[in-house]
């Protein structure tokens, strides 16, 4: 059964110690939909609102979705509290907590969408014939520890729970254990939301869901201070924990009362002050240690309770024996490993030569991360940081992470090392290495720096920065005591492309490449030397598994990689595939000590429909199941469009009619254009980029250039003159071309290396690619002008109708943005922080503007050894 997060069969039954129910709410009729979700089944019903299973068509993935009650809705803090439970739980991310995606309010109904967890809670899950046996209490207890893991994660985000009891915590069937209903988690205490003791005494609630009320919780999970009214804080959260494991393991609640009713909460509250735990019934094989630990989480002082939920947890791992347990396997395991190790003659995961190993490496999943994380590895290969707008460092054996908080005029984390015990890194707007000592909890130390420049990383005896000189070219610095010994003129875009060797004697860097294989992999080494290598297609990551072999990520959507190179071996290298799925976008590598880590994102394609300027709101917007890429208008309403499940491309139009053109394309579409009735695209491929021209009547491939071309454009993407970015010199070059035969023809310009092109009805060129600008060329090829944007990276042009010129491309960091240029002035048509925008094509009539996005769903995975 799928159950959502605090809603079980029991959710509507009177509450255990007060007797009391709310009554009914009026149920709404169920509705076909809200939002973008469509309801598929009705999950339950509590105090707070109807719970329904739902499908998100726009990420293609199935939801719960909480509607409140029309009532609750209409109440004035109503919203306040939904807002509320959705940032204190997207705050999260973490394996024992439920993730929640998104929260609103669509026509007057108040909606939570959140992960939907296919199992049971954990009232349920202890019920079960095989934990309820007495024998069993180390099962019960170890769920209760993951959960609690969950709580502590919670607060080390600064959330509070305030309602944690068995009910909202919830375990799969694959054993996962995750807490939910954060409904009342919170993020900031004010006198307002303090109930007074006169309105405790009339506060009507129950159920196992919690009411709005004066008082919030479940009451006989509450602790002394909650039921006086105080406000809560994490030692409450660490009384109902307690509550939760000492009912976990005895079978009964630590303060039972006899009392029913309004008078149970001054019987409860007294018997909690009292602090006399109720005797197991009969023999029970629960260490007294155990108990002891418990006692001190259930005593009647705040100030007497654990000092925080890892410690409380790290008490009962030691004193029920699981940790030594656990301590006694990884030992029996190592062991284990070890020899066949010792048999096979290998390292970590890497065979020697070219042994193929007897079963490929598995990725494991670890932990949800941003999608721009920065991600480092210890020395030892066990303890994690992750970089985003906080540091995070996770140490094996230690429930909650170390986390920095960053101002927030840092923007994000932009390059990240980790040691022992400290934590190197630099944010966007604060250049210069900055050390944090985190076991000590003291504030950042900066370090000497090379202004205006971005620390990348330690290399040999000093550190490498970035720094910019002019808009087109970027250098590289090797900087010993605050001078520069040796500077690389490369463009650089981010450090998931730059990569330090294991022994800080050479580094590799992924350029871009105008080459067919799209990226040059070098290596530079302290005394300045450059060693070029192979170039390699569509790389988006790389590590260093030894001083002399590379990991890199090779994504196209379909059928991503992660492979090796040996650099000690003679070119050309030969690629080792170490891993492959279906579809995903390996976003960062990470390797230390034999362990590959890297994020991997689950990219969501879709295409929007926007107005003209940004005053108008997206008029269409597609469904990412059906439609994934924009190939051009074929009218002033009609789309090409492509679906990356079925391969084929589509006539669509807003009022939703869709016409087959029989045309398949095998992989994902990188650029296209119109001639006539020829539908000329550009797909990304393992080893480059092809062009293939469709007719699109019959659906016949006319023909295919496999390699050579980065893009093909058409004048106003009509028709002829084309022209092709070619990708085989070293600068970027536009030649003619034939779009009846994929002939080409003489050269019509010179540019640095482009990455869209557009083509005037005077024969003029406007080009966009590493440089600042949009670059306007006459029909000789002759530099006009340069249009200015608001954006720092263009990747598409077009030119509408009314002859403004349309642009998609990255503002600054994750801040991506499409906009429009009017008598050479800029303006933004939408600007986003969570989509990458990558291709805007203006309608036929210039009043719409057609935009590929791409989310992504990212985690953090290791690559292992089934």
């Amino acid at each position: 059964m799928s159950v959502p997060p605090g809603l079980n069969d029991d959710a509507t039954t009177v509450d255990d110690v007060t007797g009391l129910q709310p009554a009914p709410l009026p149920e709404a009729p169920p509705p076909p939909g809200i939002g973008r979700y469509r309801l598929v089944a009705r999950l339950g019903a509590g105090a707070m609102g109807v719970v329904w299973s739902a499908t998100d068509p726009q990420l293609e993935r199935k939801v719960a979705i909480k509607v409140v009650h029309p009532r609750l809705a209409s109440s004035p803090d109503a919203s306040i509290r939904m807002l509320r439970e959705a940032r204190a739980m997207a705050k999260l991310s973490h394996r024992a907590v439920v993730t929640v995606h998104d929260a609103g309010e669509v026509d007057g109904r108040l909606f939570l969408a959140m992960e939907l967890i296919d199992g049971e809670t954990l009232t349920a899950r202890l019920r079960r014939p095989d934990l309820a046996r007495p024998e069993a209490w180390r099962a019960r207890l170890a769920l209760v520890l993951e959960a609690g893991r969950g709580l502590a994660a919670a607060h080390a985000a600064g959330v509070l729970h305030r309602d944690f009891k068995p009910d909202n915590v919830l375990v799969d069937h694959a054993g996962r254990v995750a807490v939910g209903d954060f409904g009342l988690a919170a993020l900031g205490e004010t006198a307002g939301m303090r109930p007074s003791r006169a309105e405790i005494a009339r506060a009507g609630f129950g159920g196992s869901l919690t009411m709005t009320g004066a008082l919030l919780g479940t009451p006989a999970y509450m602790s002394p201070q909650q039921l006086e009214g105080e406000p809560a804080d994490e030692r409450g959260d660490q009384f109902a924990f307690c509550v939760t494991a000492f009912e976990a393991l005895y079978g009964t609640k630590p303060f039972p009362v006899a009392e029913r009713g309004l008078d149970a909460l001054a019987a409860l509250a007294a018997a909690a002050t009292a602090g006399v735990l109720a005797e197991p019934p009969g023999a029970t094989a629960v260490p007294a240690a155990v108990r002891e630990v418990l006692r001190r989480g259930l005593a009647a002082s705040p100030a007497a309770r654990w000092p925080d939920m890892a410690t409380l947890l790290a008490a009962l791992d030691t004193a029920s024996g699981l940790r030594a347990r656990r301590r006694r396997r990884g030992v029996l395991v190592a062991a284990t490993l070890g020899l066949v190790a010792l048999a096979a003659g290998a390292g970590a995961y890497l065979n020697a030569g070219d042994r193929a190993p007897s079963r490929p490496p598995e990725k494991r999943p670890l932990y949800r991360v941003p999608g721009e994380s920065v991600v480092a590895l210890g020395p030892d290969g066990e303890s994690i940081a992750v970089g985003f707008d906080h540091i995070d460092v996770h140490e094996k054996g230690r429930a909650t992470p170390w986390t920095l908080a960053l101002p927030a005029e840092a923007q994000r984390v932009f390059s990240l090392e980790l040691d022992a015990d400290t934590v190197h890194y630099a944010t966007q707007m604060g250049g210069e290495r900055k050390t944090w000592r985190f076991r000590e909890a003291s504030p950042p130390e900066p370090s000497v720096v090379l202004a205006p420049s971005l620390w990348v990383a330690r290399f040999a005896e000093g550190d490498l920065y970035v720094n910019g000189h002019g808009p087109e070219m970027t250098q590289l610095s090797y900087v010993v005591h605050g001078q520069a010994r040796v500077v690389w003129p490369f463009h650089f875009e981010d450090t998931h492309m730059i990569a330090v060797s294991p022994d800080r004697q050479k580094f590799v860097f992924v350029a871009e490449s105008p080459s067919p294989l799209s990226h040059r992999v070098v290596v530079l080494t302290p005394d300045g030397r450059v060693h070029p290598y192979a170039s390699r297609a569509n790389l988006t990551a790389v590590a260093w598994l030894d001083d002399h072999t590379l990991a890199l990520a090779r994504n196209t959507l379909v059928n991503p990689s992660i492979f090796s190179i040996d650099l000690a071996t003679p070119e050309p290298f030969v690629e080792t595939t170490l891993y492959e799925q279906a579809s995903g976008w390996f976003m960062r590598l990470v390797a230390r000590d034999g362990r590959l880590i890297f994020v991997d994102g689950n990219p969501i394609t879709r295409v929007r429909v926007f107005g003209g300027d940004a005053t108008l709101p997206a008029t269409h917007d597609y469904e990412a199941a059906k439609v994934a890429a924009e190939l051009g208008w074929v009218g002033a309403d009609e789309l090409l469009v492509w679906n990356h499940t079925t391969h084929r491309v589509a006539r669509t139009s807003e009022a939703g009619a869709r016409r087959d053109t029989g045309i398949a394309l095998a992989s994902e579409p990188a650029n296209a254009t119109l001639s006539g009735n020829l539908l000329i695209v550009t797909l990304r491929s393992k080893d480059g980029r092809d062009v293939e021209a469709y007719d699109l009547t019959t659906g016949i491939r006319r023909w295919q250039i496999v390699g050579g071309l980065h893009a093909v454009r058409c004048t106003e993407d009509r028709g002829p003159p084309c022209v092709a970015i070619l990708a085989d010199s070293e600068g970027g070059e536009l030649v003619a071309l034939d779009p009846e035969t994929g002939a080409l023809g003489a050269v019509r310009a010179q540019v640095p290396v482009a990455d869209d092109v557009a083509v005037r009805a005077d024969g003029h060129l406007l080009v966009v690619g590493t440089f600042a600008g949009v670059r306007e060329l006459d029909a000789a090829g002759l530099p006009v002008r340069t249009l200015g944007t608001a954006l720092s990276t263009l990747r598409s042009v077009a030119i509408a109708a009314d002859g403004s010129v349309v642009v998609a491309g990255t503002i600054h960091g994750t801040t991506y943005a499409v906009g429009r240029i009017v008598g050479g002035l800029y303006r933004p048509v939408v600007t986003t922080e969570t989509e990458l925008l990558l291709l805007a094509r203006p309608s036929p009539d210039a009043k719409a503007i057609a935009v590929i996005g791409r989310t992504f769903s990212t985690e953090l995975a290791e690559l292992v050894r089934p």
